[in-house]
């Protein structure tokens, strides 16, 4: 853990994704994308209303 302001902080991952059944995937073209940017978009939000947490680039 690094040491930031003091106190002690702890870095998490979150990841997005979307499952489909292995059926659906092989009989016709599901599109997830939108799904899984609206998801990001509402966590993001989320995540960023907490004071406590700070979002960072990926590395």
């Amino acid at each position: 853990m690094r040491e930031a302001q003091g106190i002690f902080s702890r870095v998490w991952h979150c990841v997005v994704a979307a499952e489909v059944p292995l059926l659906k995937r092989v009989f016709s073209k599901i599109e997830t994308k939108a799904d899984e940017a609206k998801l990001t978009s509402v966590l993001e939000s989320i995540l960023t209303a907490e004071g406590e947490i700070e979002l960072v680039p990926e590395p």
